[in-house]
């Protein structure tokens, strides 16, 4: 995820250097547009646009893909129809497996361990 001006700092930086976004951030972040910086819907696009990519390569085979929190939780979000806001509330423990199973309607994502 691009960050844009927050790129580097720590949450206690970017809190005291951009209160107002920071507060937004943590409120409702879905509405956080700063210059240089991708927004939640941004990257869950971007996300899916990547899953759809490895499945039409995969020719029906699993596949493991390796990635971080924040297109986790877009994941997430997308596919059990939540509102973006919700993004700071769902829990993805470090080291975390969950299974993406693609089918139309059906498509669902779990986490396994």
């Amino acid at each position: 995820m691009n960050l844009g001006a927050w790129t580097g700092l720590t949450e206690e930086e970017v809190s005291t250097k951009f209160p107002s976004d920071y507060h937004l951030w943590n409120t409702r972040p879905a509405e956080l547009v700063l210059p240089e910086r991708e927004t939640l819907k941004e990257v869950q696009e971007r996300a899916l646009k990547a899953i759809n990519y490895v499945n039409r390569k995969s020719d029906g085979s699993s596949v493991l893909i390796v990635t971080h929190v924040a297109i986790v939780r877009c994941l997430i979000i997308y596919f059990q129809h939540l509102d973006i806001n919700l993004y700071r509330t769902i829990d993805v423990p470090n080291l975390s497996v969950f299974r993406l199973q693609l089918d139309g309607d059906e498509s669902c994502i779990n986490r396994v361990l």
